[in-house]
């Protein structure tokens, strides 16, 4: 029985990291683990699927391979693969750490503030146009984690800040170019330049 119930869960999984769907991938993956918690196969699934949040196309291919070298039962499959993501998941961390290091330096000599201040100060004003527009020309933000980037260029775009979010973009697609958020928020602005573009200006 839980053999069975160990597979119904990683093949949803499976199905749900071929669709696209990484966080429904990922909780199908973290049934699967309590049922196995030894398996390869969620191992390399929960891998993949991190990674796909970064290198989506890189991730797609890997999986395939998987599921290739899984079917003719090819020797050190998953170990294999397992090196092969942690080495480019390594190099992700490498290279963010080489832009954020400058930046971390300008600290002590320059007036900036972390990301996690900023937030604070987001908080207290109420609104984030508020709170930026506040330091945008006095203070810099240091932000040091993807996450916290992808979401302050939201956060950008949201409150009409566009341009500054299109510069942002820019520098970001160069570095992670096949990170579906960055491509999303390209794209929803692009739209908006476009409607922009086409609504007559009020004189």
């Amino acid at each position: 029985m839980k053999k069975r119930v160990f597979k119904k869960h990683l093949e949803s999984a499976e199905k749900y990291f071929i669709a696209k769907n990484y966080e429904k991938a990922l909780f199908e993956y973290s049934l699967a683990r309590h049922e196995n918690p030894d398996s390869k196969d969620v191992k390399i699934g929960i891998l993949l699927c991190d990674l796909a949040y970064e290198m989506e196309n890189e991730a797609h291919s890997l999986f395939d391979y998987y599921m290739i070298a899984k079917k003719e039962s090819a020797e050190n499959a998953a170990e294999l693969l397992e090196k092969i993501i942690l080495s480019i998941d390594g190099a992700l961390s490498a290279t963010a750490e080489l832009l954020t290091t400058p930046l971390k330096d300008r600290l002590d000599y320059e007036n900036a503030i972390s990301y996690d201040d900023f937030l604070k100060i987001v908080e207290k004003r109420g609104d984030f146009k508020r709170a930026f527009e506040d330091i945008m020309f006095s203070t810099r933000v240091v932000i040091s984690e993807k996450k916290d980037f992808i979401s302050f260029l939201e956060s950008l775009v949201a409150n009409g800040f566009n341009e500054m979010a299109m510069n942002y973009l820019e520098s970001a697609s160069a570095i992670f170019p096949s990170n579906k958020k960055i491509r999303d928020l390209f794209d929803k602005l692009n739209r908006k330049e476009t409607v922009e573009a086409k609504t007559p200006k009020k004189i």
